[in-house]
């Protein structure tokens, strides 16, 4: 075991961040803007959904990053209703089989949009235009509010930038 972990560091920077409390996966990504300098993109993974796949999720978010070079989401097709309670459902057009740009994101939305089918889950290659988005919707959030990084990703779209879906396969 312990020659895997010297291998992993061996790959790259690994930084974590704990986060107490519901403050909103936001807060946890603004957290993290002192570990990354300014033209680096980043990799955010949630511990809570993981995908078993070859090439790995990771594999196919950079090769996606390397093709388009912009921000990256990873995307699934939910079969089960329940998802639409869990995660982000995204508006796209399609690029090709397993890549769309993306328009919009909705949070959980439920009963509503019921034409969405592709659901954004853990796994983005980030860029450093997120900090800018997440600290302009810090400042008015309301005391209790959770910083969104789904808000902070519609910002990004709203200012004309560029973001793709990668579909896991």
């Amino acid at each position: 075991e312990l020659s895997l972990l010297k291998k992993i560091t061996a790959l790259g920077k690994l930084s974590t961040i704990q986060q107490t409390g519901p403050l909103g996966t936001g807060s946890a990504v603004l957290n993290a803007q002192k570990y990354i300098s300014q033209n680096e993109v980043f990799l955010v993974l949630y511990g809570d959904d993981l995908f078993i796949t070859t090439p790995s999720n990771t594999s196919q978010l950079i090769e996606t990053y390397n093709k388009f070079q912009v921000p990256v989401l990873t995307g699934i097709k939910p079969t089960n209703p329940e998802g639409r309670n869990l995660y982000a459902f995204a508006e796209v057009e399609q690029i090709d089989n397993d890549t769309f740009n993306l328009l919009k994101l909705h949070e959980k939305p439920q009963d509503r949009y019921p034409n969405l089918n592709i659901a954004v889950v853990s796994g983005y290659i980030l860029d450093n235009d997120i900090f800018d988005s997440l600290t302009k919707i810090s400042k008015s959030l309301k005391p209790g509010e959770e910083l969104k990084l789904t808000d902070a990703i519609n910002d990004m779209l709203l200012q004309k930038k560029k973001i793709v879906i990668r579909l896991v396969t």
